[in-house]
């Protein structure tokens, strides 16, 4: 239930059969150290106990090897476990409301428990195990380690090792510890967020990657007004002086209204709510029509045949494509521009282009040379971040991979440019075909669709984005089977060098992945490492107040030793060796 939970929708749906697995896997190794499992384990017929008129004390019968009984308190429809023996160990009560037990002796016979019987019915349960052997020792193995060494593993793994070999179990830590996925990697990798504001690089559309709707109302149009007049024997609807598409006459009134709210994917249940007054006290709602549009009359339409490029379906976003691939003899009507509409005709199929954000590869190994003001080197005058430098400064870990460029002196974007371009761990480019999955921030600037909880309802798995961080790591970690060990020991470590959303930032997914990415790095490195960038780290340094720290005699104020302190006694020699 728990893996369930972190999942995304996306996951969910295509995953579903691994998750059922990884259940079977996580019981059989969490029942391996009882020596008696197997795949076809026998459950007894539950039995029901004979109700008593009052409150009097019942015996419970002991278990053998291999054997689990359990305890199962029933109240109407609802049941709940409230204790349990296995192999002969003795009875113990389980919460959330343990039943009251009196034992004897460690052994599982000799125990009693305290039956209302004016309250509620019991029942036994028995689940009889038998020893593996052959395949099935093998997997029973390797559950343990899989268990003992990650988050469990898929149910395909379980024939890939061998638990019981020495050899086996060392090429399961290799293979883990030589992949690495960083959470910075992931996140960006799956950001293909809409382009609200100007300043912005974006996939254009006569370009690979860029993304296209069948249907006509995207979320962006909320607050825009819409005039729908009859046209030819339809309805044509035009959005703020743009033709958007035509529908069947009788799909709502002639008139102008203003677009209240949009619900995507031309599906059931997908409706554009329609406001009749100017505003949104009196609306109707439609059904968020298909694409229905013809060149001409300033129409902007890229006109593709099957034969001249290629789309593919996202599949887990309704009716909606990336173009994947477009020939040179396609002739490109234009460029995108902020609030303009642009169409495609692919195949004789119409599409609304849906403009969604660039982003670059700057990696540590490998920085961005690019020239254009939202990469390298400009001064970031997109609205809502004027003033910010998306240039990463030369330090101790993007060194050695800093190139030297030519700069034009004649650019006036002077506020950031530098020579040399470095990198920064993880920053890959964005991957369209893996959908919008994570916002760069969850609390967005003006004009980002926010439903009433405070959820970014535009990625294509909407999700609560306070629990954002969470999410990237469960995913990789529960899901990435090649990541499990790396982000296990990653674990281990934050918990001994943690941070808190206490210093502020919370919505900034891209600040909290790159303080959990040290540890995952450095998870088979050396712990001078990890603590030489956490002293480096930015919210470290806003958690344990040494930001701006400075010594006495700069700044007239002994220097604040939180942080020095810290690394002594909680993250590296302790009080007891210290004293």
């Amino acid at each position: 239930k728990a893996t369930v939970s972190v999942l995304n929708c996306k996951q969910r749906k295509q995953h579903t059969r691994d998750i059922a697995n990884m259940r079977q896997v996580a019981l059989l190794a969490l029942l391996a150290p009882v020596g008696a499992l197997d795949f076809n384990f026998a459950h007894s017929a539950p039995t029901l106990e004979a109700r008593p008129s009052g409150t009097k004390q019942v015996d419970l019968p002991a278990t053998g090897a291999g054997e689990l009984i359990r305890l199962i308190q029933k109240d109407g429809d609802k049941q709940l476990i409230v204790a349990r023996s296995y192999d002969n160990n003795v009875w113990e009560g389980l919460n959330p409301e343990p039943a009251v037990l009196s034992c004897t002796g460690s052994a599982s016979g000799g125990c009693k428990f305290t039956w209302d019987g004016a309250k509620f019915d019991y029942v036994l349960w028995k689940v009889v195990l038998t020893s593996p052997t052959g395949t099935d020792m093998k997997r029973a193995g390797t559950a343990k380690l899989m268990m003992q060494g990650g988050f469990g593993g898929k149910y395909s793994q379980l024939t890939t090792y061998d638990g019981n070999s020495v050899t086996s179990r060392a090429k399961y830590i290799n293979d883990q510890m030589s992949s690495k996925l960083l959470m910075t990697e992931y996140t960006r990798a799956r950001n293909n967020q809409r382009a609200h504001w100007d300043g912005l690089d974006v996939w254009e559309p006569c370009e690979v990657g860029s993304r296209w709707h069948e249907y006509a109302f995207e979320k962006v149009d909320t607050d825009k007004e819409l005039e729908v007049e009859k046209k030819n024997g339809n309805l044509r609807m035009t959005l703020a002086g743009e033709i958007l598409t035509e529908v069947a006459d009788g799909t709502v009134e002639e008139g102008t209204y203003k677009v209240c709210r949009v619900g995507e994917h031309a599906d059931s249940g997908s409706r554009v709510t329609l406001g009749q007054d100017g505003a949104c006290k009196v609306t109707v709602a439609i059904d968020n029509p298909p694409v229905s549009i013809t060149g001409g009359n300033g129409v902007t339409v890229l006109t593709v045949t099957g034969s001249q490029g290629a789309v593919t379906d996202l599949g887990y976003v309704q009716k909606t494509v990336i173009l994947t691939r477009i020939d040179s003899s396609v002739t490109c009507p234009g460029t995108s521009a902020e609030g303009k509409l642009f169409f495609m005709d692919f195949g004789g199929k119409m599409y609304r282009y849906d403009r969604r954000v660039k982003l670059y590869k700057g990696t540590e190994d490998s920085p961005s040379v690019d020239t254009t003001k939202t990469v390298l080197p400009g001064y970031f005058t997109a609205k809502n971040f004027e003033g910010y430098c998306p240039a990463p400064v030369m330090n101790f870990m993007n060194e050695e991979g800093c190139v030297r460029v030519d700069l034009d002196p004649s650019d006036p974007q002077e506020a950031c440019e530098r020579r040399v371009r470095c990198g920064h761990r993880g920053e890959v480019a964005n991957d369209p075909l893996l959908g919008d999955m994570f916002a760069i921030r969850s609390k967005q600037p003006d004009g980002v669709s926010l439903d009433k909880n405070g959820v970014v309802d535009e990625l294509d798995a909407p999700a609560n984005m306070m629990y954002s961080k969470q999410h990237v790591f469960h995913n990789i970690a529960v899901y990435e089977d090649t990541q499990q060990l790396r982000y296990r020991v990653a674990w281990a470590l934050y918990q001994i060098i943690p941070i808190s959303d206490d210093i502020g930032h919370e919505e900034e997914l891209g600040l909290f992945n790159a303080y959990a990415d040290i540890f995952v790095d450095n998870a088979f490195g050396n712990y001078r490492d990890i603590l030489k960038e956490v002293a480096y780290a930015a919210p470290m340094g806003a958690y344990l107040s040494f930001l701006d720290n400075s010594c006495f005699a700069s700044g007239g104020n002994p220097p604040d030793q939180n942080f020095a302190r810290e690394i002594m006694q909680l993250f590296s020699v302790g009080l007891t060796h210290l004293e």
